[in-house]
Parts: structure tokens; sequence; C-alpha cells
């Protein structure tokens, strides 16, 4: 779902060396060298365009409440986390980089920054200048349910 004002060229920085974008950036290489991507995790329905450039994490889902994110939650924090540590950046992106990649966005600020899901979605939405962050229904009850074990 887009809101009024979606920019669809946009990527943002919402930790140091993490961001966030529709699938239209993640496509642009030249603008990916030039950010310094290193590693992308790709929740879109576009298969990874770059093989060679990146390393990628590909998780294949739909946007929909009664798809589950959740079994992709551990490899996707460790793909995050060795990335940061071995001074990489990293690009989560989706379709229009609202609720996928949101979803891991936020999952990796609640982990990190120990922030409840609403304190980690208003950090990311401030981050998220040019448009909403915004995980679908039940990618926001599996983002509770994941920290409550």
């Amino acid at each position: 779902m887009y809101y009024d004002g979606y920019d669809e060229e946009a990527v943002d920085e919402i930790l140091p060396n993490l961001y966030i974008s529709g699938f239209v950036p993640a496509n642009d290489l030249d603008r990916l060298q030039n950010i310094g991507i290193t590693h992308i995790v790709n929740l879109s329905s576009y298969e990874n365009n770059f093989h060679g450039s990146f390393e990628y994490l590909r998780i294949p889902v739909e946007d929909i409440p009664t798809e589950d994110l959740s079994p992709y939650f551990g490899e996707s924090l460790k793909f995050i986390e060795e990335a940061l540590a071995g001074n990489g950046r990293v690009l989560v992106n989706c379709n229009a980089g609202q609720s996928r990649a949101g979803t891991i966005v936020i999952l990796y600020i609640m982990k990190t920054k120990d922030m409840t899901f609403e304190d980690a979605k208003k950090f990311a939405q401030r981050k998220r200048k040019s448009n909403e962050v915004c995980p679908n229904s039940g990618f926001q009850k599996q983002l509770i349910a994941y920290f409550k074990k």
C-alpha cells in the first residue's frame, strides 16, 4: 500500500550502515555502489540482479497478513549483524520498502536497541523521511510474539 508522498526512488539510512528501500533503488547498480552497499536483504518479488556485486539474503515472501515471515527472523538478524560487524553496508528492500523491509528493519532495531515494537516502528519512521514504515498486521503480530519468547 502506497501513501501520499510515496517516493519510489527513496533510500533511507535507518541506523548507521543499515538502509531501507523499495525495488527501484535496489535495481540501480550505480546508485547502490555510490552508497557503498555491500549486502542486500531482498524481500521483494524480484530476483537478485547483481550476484557478483553484493552478498544477498533472498527471502521470497508475500506481503499478506497470513504470510509467516518469522522463520526468517533469525537468519535475517545474523546476516545483518555479520555484515555490519565486517564494516558492510546493508540494504533491506521489498517492493515498496514499507511492510516486508520495514518488518526486518524494525526487528533489528528491537533487538539491538531493546525497544518495543511501537518504539522501534516510530524510530524507523522518523528515519524513513520519504515513505511509511508499515508492517502489515500479521508481520506486526509476529514481531511482538518473537520477542516474547
